[in-house]
């Protein structure tokens, strides 16, 4: 067991741990802790919305029925029979997280509390734009866009490279369906060099060479399981390989605005393509013509 892994927490030993967990924190620039949202009643109403949304689309769109399948089998049935309506669910847990039990997590008190312990009580928390994601890792080829090679997420995101990464399991694991491997104490580097690979994703430059006194570790992602990192340590995906098997996480992030680089570009945060509804064209009887400007 890892020195930053703190198997059997709650959420009140988090909170009666706070200083030793920060300590591993900064020395590693990551803290995991098994099972511990499980213990958080608006993650399991989440978790809930979240399956009901599947039975919802498969029920509705493809006349069929999950709600016995876990939630990670869920996705694989939708992926095998329509994967394009899996997009409706990441609208709405990504680039703002739109559910509000998501967002009763987020802004929990324990998570607060973590975030002030590490950059002080005057810290000036801020959340950058894209940095909620809700990522599905069904089986097959064409889901490999989403298996990033090693990275740090600030370039993702900006708005301040003192920021930090949440990261939690919504599906049960399975042997081969992947997870995250961790380049420990990485952090310390500061903002690396990078550039975009060949299909468009963030990679540390020459990382092999970068990386190399850092030791290496892999955690695949059970449901319940948290997770908390620097936003400046090297890691990348580890692909699903199974054939049966998915493995959905939901991200989100903070940052301290405290900070002369991101004070340097006043805050800005990334920003990606968006895609929505239009009234006039969803409904058009309700829409009336001709009345756009008003004549003086």
């Amino acid at each position: 067991m890892r020195p930053y892994v703190f198997p059997d927490y709650d959420i009140e030993t988090f909170l009666a741990n706070l200083g030793p967990i920060t300590e591993a924190y900064n020395a590693f620039g990551v803290v995991i802790f098994p099972g511990l949202m499980n213990s958080d009643a608006n993650y399991r109403r989440y978790i809930s919305e979240l399956e009901n949304l599947f039975d919802d689309l498969i029920a509705r769109k493809l006349d069929r029925r999950a709600q016995d399948l876990e939630i990670g089998e869920k996705l694989t049935l939708l992926a095998s029979l329509q994967p394009m309506l899996g997009k409706i669910i990441t609208g709405l847990g990504t680039q703002h997280n739109k559910v509000f039990s998501f967002n009763k997590v987020k802004y929990a008190d324990y998570i607060e509390a973590f975030l002030r312990s590490v950059w002080g009580e005057d810290a000036f928390l801020a959340t950058p734009q894209a940095g909620d994601t809700l990522h599905f890792f069904p089986p097959g080829e064409s889901f490999h866009r989403y298996n990033l090679p090693p990275h740090q997420d600030y370039q993702y995101l900006m708005q301040s490279p003192r920021q930090i990464t949440m990261y939690f399991g919504i599906s049960k694991y399975h042997d081969g369906v992947g997870g995250l491997r961790i380049w420990e104490k990485s952090h310390e580097l500061g903002i690396l060099p990078c550039h975009k690979n060949e299909n468009g994703s963030f990679e540390v430059h020459e990382w092999e060479s970068k990386l190399a006194g850092y030791e290496v570790y892999d955690y695949s992602w059970n449901k319940g399981d948290f997770g908390i990192f620097d936003s400046l340590l090297s890691h990348s995906s580890i692909p699903n390989t199974t054939r049966t098997h998915s493995r959905i996480v939901q991200i989100f992030r903070y940052s301290d605005l405290n900070d002369d680089v991101a004070r340097s570009y006043d805050f800005g945060s990334t920003a990606y393509p968006r895609s929505g509804r239009d009234f006039v064209s969803e409904h058009p009887d309700l829409f009336v013509p001709g009345r756009e400007t008003v004549s003086g």
